[in-house]
């Protein structure tokens, strides 16, 4: 019987409503929730044992103020951050973000130095790249594009009036301004999209472009966060990588750049043996070329990011 223990880092709306997912998987027989403000992750904790109840699940649930309480996790969900408003880029969380992340990985590592670490704060591929070098764990993954990758097969399914079980297609690179849609990985029922598009290609793709790099700051004005469809996103690389289901996602991991490496998303195989990018050598020349834009746009955030931290 498979039995894990997952630490939740930060108990915002994100934290919370990815615990209440969690709580309901079959396979979490233990929670850890943490936050710095005095008692909120007792509270949360208290709060979800009531609710396993009502689910007819043993859970061990129990919160904490200081991630050095944490230990034995198997995997460790890092949210904490300050939150993105609709005006904000990602990037322009970087620096308040990185010092809490910088704290959070020498805080928590030592007593979990087995655990998964899935970083989804803001912006992710440089605040990954950070808990990567803070740690020097090879079991670092970024959220990544994964998301992105979800929203860019929504609105084609829209577009096209498909099911999205039909669609395939990831997005790469950067969690934000430098996300790049693989067209050449696209396919609506294993047929090349041209085949389905009634419309000028072009046109069709830059419209579908401008909606998922909009769509996130178009949810926060007007509900005041993007939650669910993160949470769901999270559930998928957790279970991906605790249940070794093996499944292609476009998370974030290692990526050489000059004499550095970053956190940058390619569509990956995601498993307990960890993330392994395919399908890089059949994207176009152009595709591979913003991916190196990409890169080096999460390199520069992430030295502005770090500049005065001591980073060992």
């Amino acid at each position: 019987m498979i039995s894990m223990h997952i630490a939740i880092i930060g108990c915002g709306r994100i934290g919370q409503s990815l615990a209440s997912l969690l709580l309901n998987e079959w396979y979490v027989s233990e929670l850890s929730l943490v936050d710095v403000a005095p008692n909120l992750a007792k509270a949360v904790a208290e709060d979800f044992r009531h609710a396993s109840v009502a689910l007819r699940r043993d859970v061990e649930i129990e919160g904490y103020e200081n991630v050095k309480d944490v230990e034995k996790a198997d995997m460790v969900v890092v949210t904490a951050g300050a939150p993105r408003r609709a005006d904000q880029s990602r990037r322009d969380l970087a620096v308040k973000n990185a010092g809490i992340i910088k704290n959070i990985a020498e805080g928590i590592y030592h007593k979990n130095k087995d655990a998964w670490f899935l970083i989804v704060t803001n912006p992710v591929d440089a605040m990954a790249t950070l808990f990567y070098q803070a740690t020097k764990s090879g079991r670092v993954v970024g959220s990544g594009t994964h998301l992105d990758t979800i929203r860019f097969r929504s609105e084609i399914a829209r577009r096209l009036g498909a099911s999205t079980a039909d669609i395939e297609g990831f997005v790469a690179g950067e969690h934000g301004e430098a996300a790049v849609p693989l067209w050449s990985t696209v396919k609506v029922r294993g047929v090349r999209l041209e085949d389905f598009v009634r419309e000028d290609v072009a046109t069709f793709r830059n419209e579908i472009e401008k909606a998922v790099k909009e769509i996130a700051a178009r949810i926060i004005r007007y509900s005041g966060a993007t939650i669910h469809g993160p949470v769901h996103a999270f559930r998928e690389i957790i279970r991906s990588i605790l249940l070794n289901e093996a499944k292609i996602l476009s998370v974030a991991s290692p990526y050489k750049i000059e004499n550095s490496e970053v956190y940058l998303s390619l569509p990956s195989i995601v498993s307990s043996s960890g993330v392994q990018p395919v399908l890089f050598k059949n994207l176009t020349d152009e595709e591979k070329k913003k991916i190196e834009i990409a890169a080096k746009a999460i390199y520069k955030t992430f030295k502005e990011a770090t500049r005065d931290l001591n980073l060992r």
